[in-house]
């Protein structure tokens, strides 16, 4: 069964990869054709973000966060030989595979 999920992973980021693909050629073809940008209007203009205050608390971290940390060492000791941008694209697909069991573990913390 831990071959099979770790196929079901693969899967999942290929999946991902091939959808992130037709929608960067569907948006090029878009603007080679139509001449206008896409995502971006002419007249958007960036917000200044507010100063923060240094003292105030940080938010606490999420259930996924948690089970990033606790897991992304693990990956890397496991595929030594894999960059480290793999574990940024399984991590969200395990969490969301088993996201009924490990989830509701983390949550808990």
């Amino acid at each position: 069964s831990d071959v099979y999920k770790r196929q079901v992973v693969y899967e999942l980021v290929g999946v991902v990869d091939i959808c992130y693909r037709f929608f960067q050629e569907l948006k090029d073809f878009c603007e080679h054709h139509t001449g206008q940008k896409i995502g971006k209007r002419k007249n958007d203009k960036k917000r200044r973000k507010a100063d923060r205050d240094p003292n105030m608390p940080k938010k606490p971290p999420t259930a996924f966060l948690i089970f990033c940390n606790a897991k992304r060492e693990s990956i890397i000791q496991k595929n030594p030989h894999v960059p480290v941008s793999y574990t940024h694209l399984t991590l969200p697909t395990i969490y969301s595979v088993q996201i009924s069991v490990v989830a509701v573990s983390f949550k808990k913390k």
